[in-house]
């Protein structure tokens, strides 16, 4: 490949700064690196997971075709075909071009893991925790829209849901550790203890009179004062 292959053996490669001084980006130009071959490292960067050396010699035969030239005579080599000169082969070597290489791809999967990490802070239905309180949002909403004597459509629409949403919950809490488990369970159970209690005065204000509705106001409010102070940490 006529004018691509141009001698090296003048090069003094810095062998020890990469070893004793690795930098931190050691896929931008070294100190003493030829700018032409930097631009063929740049290349061969840039082509991901499919690069090689004959892929930067054939697209780099490729932009020197003579646009004037015949269509025949533009035809680009399969890379198998295409031959590496010991000069590429010795400047890829010398310049490290695969480790500079694995390094780069290794630091842009980290740039994509704090790109990750920076959007799962902002997106709050990627915490498990947060899933599970909103659906519990939802079935709480449902089971207050469930009321007796409401038109049967309405009623196993309804329930068909808050069954869907429970089990959706149950989904999210699949992997949760023993111990926080146990803590779901006790403030359910918290939970429960307080719907019993308004229930039951619920039910004993809709046929009291104003005296006595203040009285068992005064009652529920006692009930549950002293049951918050059992309400588990």
């Amino acid at each position: 490949m006529t004018g691509t292959a141009k001698n090296i053996t003048n090069l003094r490669p810095p062998e020890q700064d990469f070893e004793q001084n690795q930098p931190l980006e050691p896929w931008l130009r070294q100190r003493s690196e030829p700018a032409a071959w930097y631009m063929r490292f740049k290349r061969y960067l840039d082509m991901g997971s499919k690069r090689s050396l004959r892929a930067v010699l054939a697209d780099e035969a490729s932009t020197q075709v003579d646009t004037r030239e015949t269509a025949k005579s533009q035809e680009v080599k399969k890379l198998s075909d295409v031959s590496v000169p010991r000069p590429w082969r010795r400047a890829s070597k010398l310049w490290r071009w695969v480790e500079r290489a694995a390094a780069y791809d290794l630091a842009q999967v980290e740039k994509q893991a704090v790109r990750i990490r920076e959007l799962a802070t902002t997106t709050p239905h990627a915490s498990k925790a947060y899933r599970i309180m909103q659906l519990d949002y939802l079935a709480r909403l449902l089971k207050d829209n469930i009321k007796p004597g409401m038109e049967l459509r309405w009623c196993l629409a309804l329930t068909a849901r808050y069954q869907s949403i429970m089990q959706q919950i149950e989904h999210e809490m699949e992997g949760i550790d023993e111990e926080t488990l146990q803590m779901c369970d006790a403030s359910a159970m918290h939970s429960v203890r307080k719907e019993i209690i308004e229930k039951q005065y619920e039910e004993k204000m809709r046929s009291a009179t104003t005296h006595e509705r203040n009285k068992l106001a005064l009652e529920r409010a006692d009930k549950l004062a002293k049951l918050e102070k059992q309400k588990p940490l």
